[in-house]
């Protein structure tokens, strides 16, 4: 299991990932987003990488309109499509293998 972003008190917002270590308990830094996000979603597709989309960062940009894709085997995250409006709180979902 692995976490992202996400913010605390309003005024703090994240990038750094983490990854839960079952055997240990213990959550272990796993890289950073190029960009804090709170209240993005996110979905994992199969050969094309984890997408992080939208959110928002108040101190510096707002409502995010970008998206961040972590490829496993380059082991970084890199921008994705822009969305087509600025998005948080929502959700996103796989519709198939290969979308």
């Amino acid at each position: 299991m692995t976490f992202c972003g996400g913010g605390f008190g309003g005024d703090d917002t994240y990038r750094d990932c983490y990854q839960l270590d079952p055997e240990s308990n213990r959550w272990d830094y796993y890289g950073s987003m190029q960009l804090d996000r709170a209240y993005a979603s996110s979905v994992t597709v199969p050969l094309h990488g984890w997408w992080v989309l939208g959110g928002f960062d108040e101190i510096e940009f707002g409502i995010h309109v970008t998206t961040e894709i972590y490829r496993l085997d380059s082991d970084n995250w890199n921008y994705g499509p822009n969305l087509p409006v600025p998005l948080y709180g929502h959700c996103a979902v796989q519709i198939d293998s290969s979308r």
